[in-house]
């Protein structure tokens, strides 16, 4: 009996469903939440925003990881054919590629606009982004398709959906695969995003205690504080999310198949992998005060089915969360509310 044989056999067809089934949930949630990031997106035009539409193109991607990942879930390798599972392989390493780079390019968007207070040359550079984002990942897995190396994988590597090849692959090439096409980069992006969002804080911080500081009231304080929150729990629910599938693969590379196949390790992997679409509509729509407003009246709005009239009469009143919007305040509180970082530099004006 082969170590994965004994490895496998740790694993009840009990934690097996369970798994999928909380997979399955996470993929569900992720949909549900890129499409609200979208929806929200297209519906108010005031929160529309170049920081924004990056957010938007992140949930793409999001979307596409949790629909590989769902079917991948759904049809295992004992129930896939050769071509499907190397289909779901291709979508998913694509997608997740995408996923990185997106992640980092909007930690890059808002420190050159917010940290370098340059928000036309981030507007600029968003043809860059989308060569970056969409044409690498596209590169490299037409590589990989070209090279033969997409299909089954191992169970230690990925929770049952399809990646690289084990059979007929070298197994210095395969890890070399395994990097190329999504660990290399994802732990790169661990390391890019917390430097990023640590530079963002720390700005952030030294601007408010600087005694040229236009942070001069309670309210403004309080937007200080509540995108030090923000800043915050962007690279560590990111992290939390994907961490637990890096672990996996590590223990994997060590020798240490046995911990790689640990009950707990993949069920998180399953939630985590799939799970960036509901947390960052959780973080960027129903903690992002001026989306959550919106949501709010439209929800309430179909609940008590208000006359068009009504509808229209409330829809025409300005929404000003935040006071006057100028000068550093606007900078923080766009930030906050839909990462409007690139409108609200007063010596650059409107881009």
């Amino acid at each position: 009996m082969s170590l994965m044989d004994e490895c496998n056999m740790n694993s009840s067809s009990t934690v097996r469903t369970a798994a999928q089934g909380l997979t399955l949930t996470s993929c569900f949630l992720s949909v549900l939440g890129t499409i609200t990031i979208i929806t929200t997106y297209i519906v108010w035009r005031d929160i529309r925003s170049v920081a924004r539409s990056l957010l938007v193109f992140l949930s793409i991607s999001d979307f596409l990881v949790a629909t590989s990942n769902a079917m991948g879930t759904i049809y295992d390798e004992g129930n896939s054919t050769d071509s499907f599972c190397k289909a779901q392989s291709a979508v998913t390493t694509f997608s997740n590629l995408c996923s990185f780079f997106w992640t980092v390019i909007i930690a890059l968007h808002i420190t050159i606009s917010l940290v370098f207070r340059k928000p036309a040359v981030a507007r600029r550079l968003v043809p860059l982004y989308h060569v970056i984002a969409w044409m690498v990942p596209a590169a490299i897995v037409i590589a990989a398709i070209c090279k033969n190396v997409l299909g089954h994988a191992q169970s230690q590597y990925t929770l049952r959906w399809c990646w690289i090849r084990d059979d007929g692959v070298r197994v210095h090439d395969m890890d070399m695969w395994m990097l190329v096409t999504g660990k290399g980069w994802e732990v790169s992006a661990y390391f890019v995003t917390v430097v990023l969002y640590l530079i963002i804080k720390v700005y952030v911080w030294i601007d408010s205690r600087s005694q040229h500081s236009s942070i001069s009231t309670a309210q403004e304080a309080a937007i200080v504080q509540r995108i030090n929150r923000k800043m915050t729990f962007v690279p560590i629910v990111f992290i939390c999310l994907r961490i637990w599938g890096t672990i996996r693969f590590f223990l994997s590379e060590t020798g240490h198949q046995c911990k790689a196949s640990h009950p707990a390790l993949v069920i998180l992997q399953g939630i985590g992998d799939s799970g960036q679409g509901w947390a960052n509509c959780i973080m960027f729509c129903f903690l992002t005060e001026r989306v959550r407003v919106h949501m709010s009246r439209a929800c309430l709005t179909c609940l008590c089915c208000r006359c068009i009239c009504d509808a229209t009469t409330e829809e025409q009143q300005p929404l000003n969360i935040n006071g006057n919007d100028n000068g550093l305040k606007s900078i923080y509180s766009r930030v906050d509310d839909s990462i409007h970082i690139e409108h609200s530099l007063q010596d650059t004006g409107k881009v």
